[in-house]
C-alpha cells in the first residue's frame, strides 16, 4: 500500500513535470509568434479613427476586470495548491521528529518529504532533513508558480483577443456612425435636402470605415 502511495505521488509530479516540459518546449519553439503577440497586445491591435465611445469603453472595462480576476483567481488558487503540496504536508510527522519513511529493505526514498524522491544524502537528522524540505518547498513553489504565470498569460491573451472580436464586431455594426464622424472630420458637408446616403463623398467614408475593420480583423487573424 505504502509503494502504491509513492507510485501515485510519482504519476501526480512527473504529470505535472511534463506538462511544463511541454508547454515551456512549445513556448520556445513558438517564440517569434509570441513576441509578435506581445507587441500587438502592447501597443494595441488596430486604432480605428474615430475615437471609442462608451459602448467600447464598456467592452475595453470588462476585458481588463476579467484579466485583473484571472490574475487573482489564479494566483490565490497556485498559492493554495504550493503551500497543500510542498509545505503543509510534511510539517505534522516532521514537528513529531519523524524524519524518515526509509526502513531497510524498503525503497530508498523518504515518503515524509513534500516530494518523495531519491535523494543524494540521508534525510534522517534533523539538519538534513529541513535542508532537504527548504530545497523541494522552493523548487515545487517555483515550478507551481510558473506554471500559474504561463496560465495566466495564455488565458488573458484569449481574453484580450476575445475583446478585439468584440470590438470588430461592435464597428461593423457601427460602421455608420463611423463614416459620418470620418465625413465631418474631413471638413465636408451635405448638400440642402440631401441625405448621407445620397453623397459620394460619404459613401468614400464608408469605404474607408470598412477597410479599417478589414484591417483589423486580418491584424487579429494574422
Amino acid at each position: 500500500m505504502r509503494d502504491m502511495d509513492l507510485l501515485s505521488y510519482e504519476l501526480c509530479y512527473g504529470l505535472v513535470t511534463l506538462i511544463w516540459f511541454t508547454v515551456t518546449h512549445y513556448t520556445i519553439y513558438k517564440r517569434d509568434q509570441l513576441d509578435s503577440l506581445f507587441r500587438k497586445v502592447g501597443r494595441g491591435f488596430f486604432t480605428y479613427e474615430k475615437p471609442i465611445d462608451s459602448e467600447e469603453e464598456a467592452i475595453i472595462d470588462e476585458c481588463n476586470t476579467n484579466c485583473r480576476k484571472t490574475f487573482q483567481k489564479t494566483l490565490a488558487l497556485t498559492t493554495i495548491l504550493a503551500f497543500w503540496t510542498c509545505i503543509i504536508p510534511p510539517l505534522p510527522k516532521a514537528v513529531m521528529g519523524d524524519y524518515s519513511s526509509i526502513v531497510e529493505g524498503g525503497v530508498p526514498v523518504n515518503k515524509h518529504l513534500a516530494l518523495p524522491t531519491w535523494n543524494p544524502y540521508p534525510t534522517d537528522t534533523h539538519l538534513t532533513y529541513w535542508t532537504m524540505w527548504m530545497y523541494q518547498a522552493l523548487a515545487g513553489c517555483t515550478e507551481a508558480y510558473i506554471i500559474g504565470a504561463t496560465c495566466i498569460l495564455y488565458c488573458n491573451f484569449c481574453t484580450i483577443i476575445n475583446r478585439e472580436l468584440k470590438l470588430l464586431r461592435f464597428s461593423l455594426g457601427n460602421i455608420k456612425n463611423r463614416a459620418i464622424h470620418a465625413f465631418k472630420m474631413r471638413g465636408y458637408s451635405l448638400q440642402l435636402g440631401q441625405k448621407y446616403e445620397n453623397s459620394q463623398l460619404y459613401q468614400v467614408c464608408l469605404v474607408h470605415c470598412i477597410d479599417e475593420s478589414i484591417k483589423h480583423h486580418i491584424e487579429l487573424k494574422q
